[in-house]
C-alpha cells in the first residue's frame, strides 16, 4: 500500500515538473505584448531582476514576472542584467530580452 501511494505522489509530481518546465518553455518563446512596434525601456541603476521583471509585467509587456525571473536565473542571466536603456522591437521574446 504505501509503495503504491509513492508511486502515485512520485508519478504526480513528475507530470506537475513536466507541465511546469512546458509551461516555461512556452512563456520563454512567446513575444512580449509590446504597445509599439519599437520601445525604449529603462532600467535603473542599481535595480533587481524581480524589480525589472515586476515592472515589465505592470507595463503589460510581460504576461508573469515570476515565470521571467525563474528562466532568467534557469538560464544563468540573472547576474547579467546592467542598468541602461534598451530598444524593445516588437517581436521580442523574453528568451531574446534576456540576451540583450
Amino acid at each position: 500500500m504505501i509503495h503504491r501511494l509513492l508511486g502515485i505522489v512520485i508519478l504526480g509530481g513528475s507530470f506537475a515538473i513536466a507541465w511546469f518546465m512546458m509551461s516555461i518553455n512556452t512563456f520563454s518563446e512567446h513575444p512580449l505584448a509590446l504597445p509599439a512596434s519599437e520601445v525604449t525601456y529603462q532600467i535603473p541603476t542599481g535595480s533587481s531582476l524581480s524589480a525589472v521583471a515586476i515592472d515589465l509585467e505592470k507595463r503589460g509587456y510581460l504576461e508573469s514576472a515570476l515565470y521571467f525571473q525563474l528562466m532568467t536565473r534557469w538560464e544563468g542571466q540573472a547576474g547579467n542584467l546592467k542598468a541602461g536603456e534598451y530598444t524593445l522591437n516588437k517581436g521580442i521574446t523574453p528568451k531574446e530580452l534576456i540576451n540583450l
